[in-house]
């Protein structure tokens, strides 16, 4: 069934709410902390459900209730694309449920994703869970040695020449912290 009032609060402030991206350093390593991606991959076999729909400027709500009656998903649909009349006109003829959702996504120009245990239509990027990762960037920050042997100096003392080592220290490529500025940027 559709969604109503209580739960489409809680589900819309969890889709809409934006999670801020944290870089950070611990250990020598860096730990980033993003959104994920909203992903309908949790749905698994239910997307590779046949499904046909013929509909000329239907409005989406409509378009909701049926995607609900097919699938026996619970759909949640965005107060913003309520109101936003948003209308759909899709012909299709055996397709997964998987794909039918991202031609809506294109043709509708609305993003849809898998929240709280719904199919949530948004008018709005859907913005995932946050996740923390830890990433090893110890080959990034560790000085490069170079060992193609010593390097030798002819030094005379008198008539006689001596040949001496020269020690060379090699050079960190990024410190950590310059690693983790350089990441909050390209963000």
């Amino acid at each position: 069934m559709l969604l109503h009032h209580t739960a489409l609060a809680v589900l819309t402030s969890a889709a809409l709410g934006s999670v801020e991206v944290t870089v950070g350093t611990w250990n020598g390593m860096l730990l980033v902390t993003a959104p994920a991606e909203h992903d309908l991959a949790q749905l698994g076999g239910r997307l590779d459900q046949r499904i046909s729909l013929d509909v000329r400027d239907q409005p989406l709500e409509e378009t909701a209730t049926f995607l609900h009656t097919v699938s026996g998903l619970n759909v949640v649909l965005d107060p913003a694309l309520r109101v936003s009349g948003t209308t759909v006109t899709m012909q299709v003829r055996d397709m997964r449920l998987g794909n039918v959702l991202r031609w809506l996504e294109r043709t509708a120009a609305i993003h849809i994703g898998w929240v709280n245990g719904a199919l949530f239509l948004s008018a709005q990027p859907i913005a995932g869970t946050a996740r923390t990762r830890l990433y090893d960037v110890s080959d990034l920050i560790m000085p490069v040695r170079d060992f193609p042997g010593p390097s030798l100096q002819l030094t005379s003392a008198g008539d006689t020449a001596q040949l001496l080592p020269v020690a060379t220290e090699p050079e960190a490529r990024y410190d950590l912290d310059q690693l983790a500025e350089l990441v909050r940027k390209l963000r």
